[in-house]
């Protein structure tokens, strides 16, 4: 009988849960990583440790149910809003995440509320916070120059497993809404706001529906299940 895992990148752990498609639920399991806080308001997490945290978890799964090695139908994500992961062209993290409870952008914020707070409101349907991943990504323009222009894509926490698990880079409707670059109303990424405050559209993921399927496992790790 086909079986789905769903995957859930919290702040301080991963939890997973393996069912049926009539809803047993077979197994569940957490793993825990380590918040980083290395300045006054600084919170951050190694994408490293995530990917660790999914491989342990999931580990574990497979030996509460070894029959997702063959009936495994399709993994689902949910996870942490707002926080950015940075990638370079080889699909390495350029930093640790710096996640949506940190709140060093009180500039960003500023700036964003005094020069674009109309069309924030227009077309995000939202007025800039410390905890939204535009901010993020301008205090990275701000103080980290080289690593935004080594930068190849931003994406949220679950992205980035999903692009570890598939190769592929996207994200799903709702964290973009939550990036405050996304048009509500179009769908699309905010390609005027983007262009006014110089981030390169091409650095955006993909855009999908919550429900569709974005890639399949990488043909190496399937070799592992």
């Amino acid at each position: 009988m086909a079986c789905y895992i769903g995957v859930d990148l919290g702040t301080s752990s991963i939890k997973m849960i393996a069912a049926r498609g009539d809803g047993t639920i077979l197994a569940t399991t957490t793993s825990p990583f380590s918040i980083l806080s290395e300045e006054p308001l600084y919170s951050e997490e190694n994408p490293q440790d995530w990917l660790q945290a999914f491989d342990d978890a999931f580990s574990q799964l497979l030996l509460e149910v070894p029959q997702l090695a063959s009936d495994l139908e399709a993994i689902s994500f949910s996870g942490q809003m707002h926080s950015l992961v940075l990638l370079d062209d080889e699909g390495k993290p350029l930093r640790n995440a710096i996640l949506w409870n940190d709140t060093r952008t009180v500039a960003e914020v500023g700036f964003l509320n005094e020069t674009y707070l109309e069309h924030l409101l227009e077309v995000e349907k939202n007025r800039a916070l410390e905890g939204f991943t535009l901010p993020k990504l301008l205090w990275v323009k701000r103080n980290e120059r080289e690593l935004f222009e080594r930068t190849w894509k931003f994406m949220m926490p679950k992205d980035y497993l999903v692009y570890y698990l598939t190769g592929e880079v996207f994200t799903d409707r709702s964290d973009a809404s939550g990036t405050i670059l996304y048009d509500v109303k179009r769908h699309t990424w905010d390609l005027s706001l983007l262009e006014e405050l110089g981030i390169d559209a091409k650095k955006c993921p993909r855009i999908a529906e919550s429900l569709d399927t974005v890639g399949q496992l990488k043909p190496a790790l399937k070799k592992e299940i």
